[in-house]
């Protein structure tokens, strides 16, 4: 179905794990984790190695704004100017520290849900899981959550418009939980708001709504959703750009992450696997009804 069609259109082409994690490491450090590790568990590690030290951005100190990356391969390049910066140079020298102390963990798949909490400035998520964790760094999803959660909306719009501030602040801890719990998709379905979108539509229509469907065209093309999870919503507006995203008028993705009646459709090619080369908003809408006619 649509999750062997989304690991097999967007599995990355990057060097073996040992190779990413010698280069974040010293290599005997590296060596000595990899003895210690479960085969999850390392996957997971080298993830969170490559999200922090090289691809690191410190959002806590240089902020969000229109001056970082605009294409998800240059963030896991690492030669922005965000990322070579004296400020998230110091921070991924930190994440390189903390990687290594690892060793001397007894539990270690607490230790990384730990680390990879305190790596995103969510350090007093209690509902966190291992499992939840590394689908998170699958899905390349530390920087978003360190952006949304570090800095947060901004105050006001492109425009001046005021934002109401903590109410967002609410709802960017409520999904950061979600994600961490293993529960973004069925939170962003079942909360309160979500369930007001999408009355009136019948159980039937409702578990159609929340499929991740796909079709096949010619040369390969295949249009779909996001797979199962619907992690990659975060990043997906970072196809296409500039555009709003995670670190750019970030009240503008919470919409897309947070609403049941938002969604995106993508576009995959065979022939660039790096990730979605196309995507548009898709967003469920009533007509007004007029006494005559039913709403729909």
């Amino acid at each position: 179905g649509c999750m062997w069609l989304f690991r097999k259109l967007q599995a990355r082409r990057v060097p073996g794990a040992m190779n990413v994690l010698a280069e974040c490491l010293d290599e005997d450090v590296a060596k000595k984790l990899q003895k210690r590790c479960e085969p999850e568990e390392f996957k997971a590690l080298c993830a969170l190695a490559e999200q922090s030290c090289v691809m690191g951005i410190d959002y806590r100190s240089i902020g969000v704004g229109w001056n970082h990356p605009t294409t998800r391969m240059a963030y896991r390049q690492g030669q922005h100017r965000s990322t070579r910066c004296s400020q998230s140079q110091l921070r991924q020298k930190q994440s390189r520290q903390r990687l290594a102390e690892l060793l001397e963990a007894r539990d270690l798949k607490k230790a990384l849900v730990h680390l990879f909490l305190s790596e995103i400035g969510a350090e007093d998520n209690s509902t966190a899981t291992f499992e939840a964790v590394a689908a998170a760094l699958e899905a390349e999803l530390l920087l978003p959550l360190r952006a949304l959660n570090e800095c947060g909306p901004l105050g006001r719009t492109m425009t001046g418009a005021p934002l109401p501030a903590e109410e967002l602040r609410k709802v960017i801890q409520e999904l950061t939980r979600a994600v961490c719990s293993g529960g973004f998709s069925e939170w962003r379905y079942s909360n309160p708001v979500g369930q007001e979108q999408l009355r009136g539509l019948s159980p039937e229509q409702i578990d159609l709504w929340r499929q991740s469907s796909s079709m096949d065209h010619a040369g390969g093309l295949v249009t779909h959703e996001d797979a199962p999870g619907e992690l990659g919503f975060f990043w997906a507006t970072k196809i296409g750009g500039p555009s709003h995203g995670f670190d750019v008028e970030t009240q503008c993705i919470l919409p897309l992450l947070c609403n049941a009646r938002h969604k995106v459709i993508l576009v995959s090619d065979p022939d660039w696997t790096q990730h979605p080369v196309g995507r548009a908003h898709w967003r469920l809408l009533w007509t007004v009804g007029d006494g005559k006619k039913s709403p729909e």
